[in-house]
C-alpha cells in the first residue's frame, strides 16, 4: 500500500493538494477537481456569508456531482490511491 502524507493545515490547501496531487498527476479527472472546487465555494459561501441560499434547481445539479466525486475519491482509496 501508498503512503500518502499530505498535511494542509487549511481547507484551501486540502483544496490546492488535492489539485497538486490528484488531478494534475491524472488520478483524479478535470472534471471531479472542478466539482470539488464548485463544492467547497458553496461550502465555504454557506459558513462565511450573511445569507446562502440554493434553489432546488441548484441541488438536483450539485448532488449528481457530489456523488461522482464520492465515488472517485472511493475508488482511489480502494486502489490505495
Amino acid at each position: 500500500m501508498k503512503e500518502l502524507c499530505y498535511n494542509p493545515g487549511t481547507h484551501a490547501g486540502v483544496k490546492q493538494m488535492l489539485g497538486m496531487h490528484f488531478v494534475a498527476t491524472g488520478r483524479l479527472s478535470r472534471e471531479i477537481g472542478r466539482t470539488f472546487s464548485l463544492l467547497f465555494e458553496r461550502r465555504h459561501s454557506s459558513d462565511y456569508d450573511d445569507f446562502a441560499y440554493s434553489s432546488e434547481e441548484e441541488i438536483d445539479e450539485l448532488m449528481p456531482k457530489a456523488e461522482a466525486f464520492i465515488t472517485a475519491v472511493g475508488a482511489l482509496l480502494q486502489n490505495n490511491c
